[in-house]
């Protein structure tokens, strides 16, 4: 029996585009709370902190359950939340993403579909780009029958009606819209064809590993996320040095050592075959040589390896370290958030008690982007040891 190649179906997602995000940009997911739920966010957050290290690119995720009051709120119980949650933080860049959850499995009628989903997020989409933002717009996922079986039949049909919805928005508006469904749909009928009782989502209707990282690979494509190089050259023989994607500084060779120190813009991915991180040494005594970055001995290379160009271990070294703190803050940041949406903002201001409200936000955005500016590490000092 064939497996299924996760590693071609990754790389088939792969596209080319201009990176949305520059320096200083935020990026707000805001959808139901299922763009909270299955770890997609933090891993997209993590991606761009490894990708752009210092660059002050931030992310917000703002998990809502009230699509049909975003831009108009709710006397008397809630203020419209896209101007609670998502204008406020001022966002360069938003990824709406609604119709993953409260799916129901008897069949929605189409008026109701456009009072309570299609109406409200094209409301949403056009109050963001009459705000200058750049909108992505996501499909609902598909589902998978034989994960949650009581949404077989009508909650199959009412998921496909949305993300058509959702597709027809996108053209009505001239925004890029990230077809979830479709791509949900295709890896999971490729790997039910070739891999018997295969899912993309656990039985609670949670997304896998694998569904995870088909899905966070396809919102940073629509981000202009879609590789990085990264290369550090050293001229052993002149004690000089360059780098493409970091900076190459104090250079030091002696008889069987060489060290210098490489300061990375922007580090790899694990998970992302498009990201190549290089070094290259010239000049160097023939035979076998050990490298280590910090306190990490990444193996033996000869001097003629080392002369053509060594492709690091993506998942090894340092900025491995690098990339789990990386997630862990993502994860800890995205809690903080929810935090302040739920406390702060999803809330109907009291006049007696708005002056304290209004100051208590302020200080928990500032904390929020004092936790944002904490750097993770991309400076290490490399030496390479002659062996005997």
């Amino acid at each position: 029996m064939r497996k299924f190649s996760w590693l071609l179906l990754l790389a088939c997602t792969i596209g080319l585009a201009a990176p949305l995000l520059k320096p200083g940009d935020r990026l707000v997911v805001a959808g139901d709370g299922y763009v909270g739920q299955h770890g997609v966010t933090v891993r997209v957050a993590a991606a761009l902190a490894l990708h752009h290290p210092g660059s002050g690119i931030t992310v917000r995720v703002a998990p809502m359950n009230n699509l049909g009051f975003l831009t108009t709120g709710l006397p008397g119980f809630f203020p419209p939340l896209l101007d609670a949650d998502v204008l406020s933080v001022k966002p360069r860049v938003v990824v709406l993403s609604f119709g993953a959850e409260k799916i129901k499995a008897t069949p929605v009628a189409a008026a109701y579909r456009q009072q309570w989903f299609t109406t409200p997020l094209t409301d949403a989409v056009k109050r963001l780009q009459a705000a200058g933002v750049q909108v992505l717009l996501t499909t609902p996922p598909c589902l998978d029958p034989d994960a949650q079986p009581a949404l077989k039949g009508a909650g199959e049909a009412n998921q496909a009606a949305d993300a058509q919805a959702v597709r027809d928005i996108a053209v009505a508006t001239t925004v890029p819209v990230i077809d979830l469904y479709a791509l949900l749909h295709d890896a999971s009928t490729a790997g039910k064809a070739v891999t018997p009782g295969f899912s993309l989502y656990d039985k609670g209707g949670t997304l896998t590993t694998n569904g995870q990282a088909l899905v966070t690979n396809e919102l940073l494509r629509a981000l202009g996320e879609t590789g990085i190089a990264s290369s550090a050259t050293i001229d052993a023989a002149v004690g000089t040095g360059k780098g493409e994607g970091c900076t190459v500084t104090a250079v030091k060779v002696a008889d069987t050592t060489v060290t210098f120190t490489r300061d990375d813009t922007t580090l790899p991915l694990a998970w992302m075959d498009a990201d190549q991180y290089m070094v290259k040494v010239t000049g160097l005594r023939a035979g076998p040589w050990k490298l280590a970055v910090g306190d990490v001995a990444l193996g033996a290379f000869t001097a003629d390896a080392l002369a053509a160009g060594v492709a690091l271990p993506r998942g090894g070294g340092p900025w491995a370290v690098a990339a789990t703190q990386a997630g862990e803050r993502a994860g800890r940041a995205e809690g903080f958030f929810a935090e302040r949406c739920g406390t702060l903002t999803h809330v109907i201001p009291q006049p007696d008690a708005e002056p304290e409200r209004q100051a208590l936000l302020a200080k928990f955005d500032a904390f929020l982007d004092a936790y944002d500016a904490h750097l993770i590490p991309h400076a290490w000092t490399w030496t390479l040891t002659k062996e005997p």
